[in-house]
């Protein structure tokens, strides 16, 4: 696989929209914990969630997107 100044570009604009697409999704839980206050381990449980969510988003886009290859402008 070639690497190119193109495939780079888009391949950060892409970083990008994942780490927005994140934060939204990160957003949903904090509008819901201030809409309907729960006790410490929904919470905990919510963050779980979040983060596993998260991890295995990151891991497909790494491995999609560049071979699983990480690049530090990722």
């Amino acid at each position: 696989m070639e690497l190119t100044v193109a495939g780079q570009t888009w391949s950060f604009l892409y970083s990008l929209l994942l780490g927005m697409g994140l934060g939204l999704f990160y957003d949903v839980f904090r509008i819901l914990r201030i809409a309907l206050p729960h006790r410490t381990i929904a919470v905990a449980i919510e963050d779980i969630f979040y983060w596993t969510s998260a991890a295995f988003l990151t891991f497909f886009f790494f491995f999609y997107t560049d071979g699983g290859r990480i690049r530090i402008y990722l």
